[in-house]
């Protein structure tokens, strides 16, 4: 066994056994309403949401988003169609990320405009502020440690927001490109004419093939022929 100092570090296997122990002990929540809690932890600032639409987003909305970008982009494959279904995805993410960055700004200009009314300053409303008084109200947010931490986890949300959403368009568009340098599929070879089939009589079949037409007279009826035995028998007197 190794030792530091006074302590004596257990074997791997005594620190697995308890691990295991300890795990077993620790579950996790067991009720329907616990579970859902814990799925929706990340939730504290509505960026981590595993599922897309968070409380407060309207379905509608980004059903009209994704139409937009199927109009737009008019894909034609199943992977066209699902590069744009991931593309509304990420340009979803973006606008909540971007949302939430301009809530928590106006969040710390209220904070800044509060302390400065407790310091006996003017604290004019936000529709009243001029460009360099709402900048200074911001600067405030920096100036305070908690907030500048805050900011700075949004920013990375952001950021990754963006650079989601910049791949799924490129992706999309190399889609499209290498679709349309497709070769042109090959024209099926033309289907050769077959010649009618003509019929004939069946004695034409034979070898014998009818000289008359339809319009030509009937043939003569032929004369009948004496027997030659009886015409030898015959005496000449009687003939």
């Amino acid at each position: 066994m190794l030792t530091t100092g006074d302590q004596t570090n257990p074997p791997a296997s005594t620190i697995i056994e308890r691990n295991r122990k300890n795990a077993q002990n620790s579950t996790g929540p067991k009720s329907i309403a616990g579970k859902a809690v814990s799925s929706q932890n990340r939730l504290a600032h509505g960026l981590c949401a595993k599922s897309l639409l968070i409380a407060g987003e309207s379905e509608a909305d980004f059903d009209q988003l994704r139409q937009t970008l199927i109009e737009a982009y008019q894909p034609v494959s199943a992977e066209e169609r699902l590069l744009t279904g991931q593309l509304a995805q990420a340009l979803w993410r973006y606008n909540r990320a971007q949302r939430i960055e301009a809530m928590f700004l106006l969040h710390g200009q209220a904070e800044t405009g509060a302390y400065l009314a407790a310091q006996g300053h003017e604290n004019p409303g936000f529709d009243q502020l001029s460009l360099p008084q709402g900048d200074c109200r911001v600067l405030g947010v920096f100036l305070r440690e908690s907030d500048a931490r805050e900011y700075d986890r949004i920013q990375r949300y952001l950021t990754t927001a963006e650079r989601s959403y910049q791949r799924a368009v490129k992706l999309l568009e190399h889609a499209q490109e290498k679709r349309r340098h497709l070769p042109a599929p090959a024209e099926p070879p033309p289907v050769p004419a077959v010649a009618p089939v003509k019929v004939v009589a069946a004695t034409a079949a034979l070898g014998f093939e009818s000289q008359n037409d339809g319009n030509a007279a009937p043939a003569a009826t032929p004369k009948p022929r004496l027997n030659p035995t009886v015409a030898r028998s015959t005496p000449p007197d009687a003939a």
